[in-house]
């Protein structure tokens, strides 16, 4: 089959990797590091994919379950002594997690082995073409008593790609009105698609899906053609991720760009000056598809570092080192961990321990995880989570 002719190109590096004894990767693994079970950090995950390869392990539902623990957080590939880069360094020495994982997934899923909650995930994008399984015609509910541009039969230079979470879920919905208001106030019309955007493909391409991966870029790509976007300004780390580095979008003239480097700029242009006062000690999730995926750490820093009073504050694991929240690679809606083994919960305990107030963040499944994190560990008004968008929202 395709996908096991793609996974059998990473043999070298998966034997390497579970021939290893350092198990560096399940140091700070959110999955391991809950569920403590050697499948589930990269060490064990290599030599079951190596053994299935060797037709030690015939496909089946645990497996399929086991292997969609995994938020491809890329911690494990980051962490990795093996990935140290030297002139004569192997190219297939690479050991990457995660690309290995969504080759492994993409078998397992065509041979019929998908966990319940992400079967009837897909089915949802599949059918109305977002994980939330809401109608696309209320993609823009969210703008109620906002006034959004959208693109019909018009054209613009630059446009807004608003996440799937930013649109159905409760919690999110809230940070993307603000996000309008905050762009309008600094000249950035906020242009949208519409209902016309459908999802990225972010979450069905880490699933193994990538036959849908497919169809939902082709159409986005012809929305950015038709309407000759050639700037998008992405809210969420995952769509900035797919649509920046993904192959399932072919190669245009559209550039992509978070919005935490869009106020940035802002910042150092002093197009963006917060006026009002905020007395708070707040710390900074890294969400993982902004930082170790693409290398985005200190523009979110520099734009709350610019509103007055507010204290930036460090937990220990930060920048490259940041601990996933645990809702990447759709997991903020198949998770099935008990709450006290979620990443969530840990990662909000040690915002506790720095002493923090609020929790920002700048990607929509980080602000739900951590957001249900701090109810489930009974600290709703002790510590808040919030979106930069709405931090910076507050200050002007």
């Amino acid at each position: 089959m395709k996908s096991s002719i793609e996974l059998e190109l990473f043999r070298d590096a998966l034997y390497t990797c579970s021939a290893a004894s350092c198990g560096f990767c399940r140091e700070d693994c959110p999955i391991f590091t809950g569920v403590r079970k050697e499948s589930t950090c990269a060490r064990g995950i290599s030599a079951i994919m190596l053994a299935f390869l060797d037709g030690f392990i015939k496909p089946n539902e645990r497996l399929a379950k086991t292997f969609n623990l995994c938020t491809t957080c890329r911690w494990c590939t980051e962490r990795c002594p093996i990935n140290i880069e030297y002139p004569t360094k192997p190219p297939n020495l690479r050991i990457d997690i995660p690309e290995m994982i969504e080759n492994f997934r993409a078998d397992l899923l065509e041979r019929g082995f998908v966990p319940a909650k992400v079967k009837e995930m897909l089915l949802n994008i599949r059918r109305t073409y977002n994980p939330w399984g809401s109608p696309s015609g209320k993609r823009m509910a969210w703008s109620k008593g906002f006034t959004v541009e959208t693109l019909s039969d018009k054209t613009s230079l630059e446009a807004f790609f608003i996440c799937c979470a930013y649109s159905y879920d409760e919690r999110a919905k809230e940070v993307v009105d603000v996000a309008g208001t905050l762009f309008e106030e600094i000249g950035i019309p906020f242009v949208t698609l519409g209902n016309n955007q459908w999802c990225c493909g972010d979450m069905t391409l880490r699933l193994g899906e990538k036959g849908l991966s497919e169809l939902l870029a082709e159409h986005n790509a012809q929305m950015f053609e038709k309407h000759k976007i050639r700037s998008l300004i992405s809210l969420s780390p995952h769509c900035y991720n797919t649509l920046k580095n993904d192959e399932i979008y072919p190669e245009s003239n559209v550039n992509n760009m978070h919005y935490t480097q869009v106020l940035a700029e802002k910042v150092d242009e002093g197009k963006l000056k917060p006026s009002k006062r905020i007395e708070k000690r707040v710390t900074f999730h890294d969400p993982c598809y902004l930082g170790r995926y693409n290398n985005v750490y200190e523009q979110p820093r520099k734009i709350l570092e610019s509103i007055l009073g507010l204290k930036l504050v460090e937990m220990y694991r930060n920048k490259k080192h940041s601990f996933c929240c645990g809702g990447g690679s759709g997991r903020v809606l198949t998770e099935e961990l008990p709450y006290h083994e979620r990443p969530s919960n840990e990662r909000v305990k040690e915002a506790v321990e720095v002493g923090a107030d609020v929790i920002a963040t700048a990607c929509p499944l980080c602000l739900i995880m951590l957001n249900d994190a701090t109810k489930s560990l009974e600290l709703e008004g002790k510590i808040i989570v919030k979106d930069v968008l709405e931090l910076m929202s507050e200050a002007l």
